[in-house]
């Protein structure tokens, strides 16, 4: 990995997901390493989020599947007003599963869940540091 990832420390983060449990598990995990965490339950409050606060963000963390707009097509409309931001897609269904929806692409950030804080901060200081390089396989 290039850079140091102590360097992605103090970055912002949007966290979307419909799940409560998972957007304050998932926002206690980026808090405790450092970062700050903003999170949205829905797609249309993230979009408005995002494009509200868009100078301040880095990354964009979100579920694939939700009700209403999935994070595929919330990630689209984010990125096209912003399209330096980062972006993870979490889900607990394999990448091939979700590829109909769209745009799951090789080389696209993707955690599975259910993940520990261990693989969720390596795969957020992998795609800060390290922006426009693969991601670092799934461990063993």
């Amino acid at each position: 990995m290039t850079g140091n990832p102590m360097d992605c420390r103090k970055k912002t983060i949007l966290v979307v997901d419909d799940e409560h449990d998972i957007l304050a598990m998932v926002q206690r995990m980026l808090e405790r390493e450092g970062y700050t965490v903003w999170t949205s339950d829905n797609a249309e409050k993230a979009i408005l989020m995002a494009d509200v606060h868009k100078a301040h963000l880095n990354l964009l963390l979100t579920d694939v599947q939700m009700p209403g707009m999935n994070g595929i097509e919330m990630s689209a409309v984010i990125l096209s007003e912003n399209p330096a931001l980062l972006c993870i897609y979490m889900s607990g269904h394999i990448p091939e599963s979700i590829a109909p929806m769209g745009a799951l692409k090789e080389g696209v950030n993707f955690i599975r869940k259910p993940f520990g804080v261990g693989a969720l901060t390596e795969m957020v200081n992998h795609a800060l540091v390290t922006p426009g390089l693969p991601p670092p396989p799934p461990p063993q």
